[in-house]
């Protein structure tokens, strides 16, 4: 998977932290 992929994952990841009231935070490990 390309770096733009998991970067829009990590992103997702964030904007449903945000609207769970959460700290919009979204990362992504990736062991390559």
């Amino acid at each position: 998977m390309s770096d733009i992929k998991w970067m829009e994952i990590a992103i997702e990841q964030a904007q449903e932290a945000e609207k769970l009231g959460e700290v919009p935070v979204g990362a992504v490990l990736v062991i390559d």
